[in-house]
């Protein structure tokens, strides 16, 4: 009984648990981004950047509405054109969306390929003109 509880003691020493361990940090950098009510629709247009020292596949962007309470009230979502988007390299996008009454405010979020959702920097919240 002792030599299984000093192999077991031994083991988990070399071994240590993985759930300390986190993947690398995919990020994106928000240098422009503008929000604007026109005939029932927001228009978001900005410019998005990779600095996640990679190359991101599909990356979908996700706006969260806001309310004066700071709460959802939609989330819309919206594909990059670029299909692959290389560290360093810039991209633009405008997107159109069906108004949400309530929002005043919204966030970004970023979804890209295998599921990953790279941390977003400068994520807001922005204010809707």
């Amino acid at each position: 009984m002792k030599a299984l509880w000093w192999i077991l003691t031994l083991a988990s020493l070399c071994f240590p648990a993985a759930e300390g361990r986190k993947p690398p940090a995919f990020q994106l950098e928000l240098t422009e981004i503008t929000a604007r009510r026109i005939e029932r629709q927001i228009l978001v247009d900005g410019r998005v950047r990779n600095a996640s020292g990679q190359a991101l596949e599909s990356v979908v962007l996700l706006f969260d509405f806001l309310s004066p309470e700071a709460r959802v009230v939609t989330t819309r979502k919206g594909a990059l054109e670029e299909a692959l988007l290389e560290d360093g390299q810039e991209a633009a996008f405008h997107f159109r969306m069906p108004d949400a009454v309530r929002a005043v405010w919204f966030r970004v979020r970023a979804q890209a390929r295998g599921g990953r959702e790279p941390e977003v920097r400068n994520a807001g919240p922005f204010p809707i003109e």
